[in-house]
């Protein structure tokens, strides 16, 4: 970017240029921490017939948060019965994956006006009608979180990355970023 524009931003800018049909959104500071299923992310947008149109990799906060009881006593969202419908559900299966419920986009940021269509319906008795406008998921696959953040409050050391299964991506990032991270992660 010729000049600062934000996460938000840098996105809407990027996606005037792309001709794909999904993109990855990867923030700079947000790493995978283990591998994922990213051909049977798009199996399960393709079977969903439009019902899926944004599925979130899980971190530890997105996990906690998306979990049945924090729903409904946040947002009043009562996830009970069949929600992507079942042929999304069968393509979910057929990879491992469980979709699960996210009433915002969740990334640095998060479209307010969305949030709070959202929590008003859910209110109302009517979430899934404006759910299913947006149909934002969290992909869960039953091991924890997919991405962590870089100098976040959570931020893990490389010890605890080791133990993950995670190693020498910090070090590569180190050399092709500059300063910054070489700062951060020391070689």
């Amino acid at each position: 970017m010729a000049e600062h524009k934000g996460f938000g931003g840098c996105v809407y800018s990027a996606l005037r240029h792309v001709t794909t049909p999904y993109v990855l959104v990867l923030q700079h500071d947000r790493p995978c921490l283990r591998s994922f299923d990213a051909a049977g992310i798009l199996a399960i947008m393709e079977a969903s017939g439009g019902s899926v149109k944004y599925v979130g990799l899980p971190t530890k906060a997105s996990l906690a948060r998306s979990e049945p009881h924090n729903l409904m006593s946040r947002w009043h969202i009562d996830v009970d019965g069949d929600i992507i419908g079942p042929a999304a559900k069968a393509a979910a299966a057929t990879v491992g994956y469980q979709l699960r419920v996210l009433p915002f986009w969740y990334d640095s940021t998060h479209i307010e006006e969305m949030h709070a269509e959202i929590c008003a319906a859910a209110r109302a008795g009517s979430w899934r009608q404006a759910h299913a406008r947006y149909a934002t998921w969290l992909a869960t696959d039953g091991g924890g979180p997919v991405v962590g953040h870089l100098r976040g409050r959570r931020y893990h050391e490389e010890a605890q990355l080791a133990l993950h299964g995670w190693s020498g991506l910090q070090r590569r990032w180190a050399s092709k970023v500059g300063s910054v991270y070489g700062r951060l992660f020391p070689t």
